[in-house]
């Protein structure tokens, strides 16, 4: 079987590429390793009770990549998070306007993190916690 590009899909897809920053030129390839720092909001206190938490993970632009054909089943897209010491398989977010993150299922809940550029990420963890603070994007 050979890969045929679709160019009526192509046509409609490429824009919406180009919108998210995506390259339709599969040299072009980009991983990108995003660090965080996140806390849990201490309002009216002097001294956060609860420290910092580092959480760091990678995006990588091929896993979203067009498909050649509308054949082509779904691609999962996977990246490694680190939260402190902890490490688990999470789906990256990448959308229009840089917004970037990633979420995961695991038997404790839900573990999500967005952000866009210039705003803060929010990191809502499986524990009920809601956790705010600064990403960086190093490419």
């Amino acid at each position: 079987m050979r890969n045929v590009r679709c160019p009526r899909l192509m046509a409609g897809l490429v824009p919406f590429a180009l919108a998210l920053g995506l390259s339709t030129d599969p040299a072009a390839a980009l991983i990108e390793r995003v660090d965080c720092t996140v806390s849990a909001p201490c309002p009216g206190r002097s001294v956060c009770v609860s420290p910092p938490v580092d959480v760091s993970f990678t995006i990588d632009s091929d896993q979203f990549a067009l498909a050649y054909s509308p054949d082509e089943p779904p691609r999962k897209k996977i990246t490694t998070v680190k939260v402190a010491g902890e490490r688990f398989n999470a789906e990256p977010i990448l959308m229009a306007g840089g917004v970037r993150g990633f979420w995961a299922e695991s038997f404790e809940g839900t573990h999500l993190l967005t952000f866009a550029p210039g705003k803060d990420a929010v990191y809502s963890r499986p524990i009920g916690q809601r956790l705010t603070g600064r990403c960086e994007v190093h490419r």
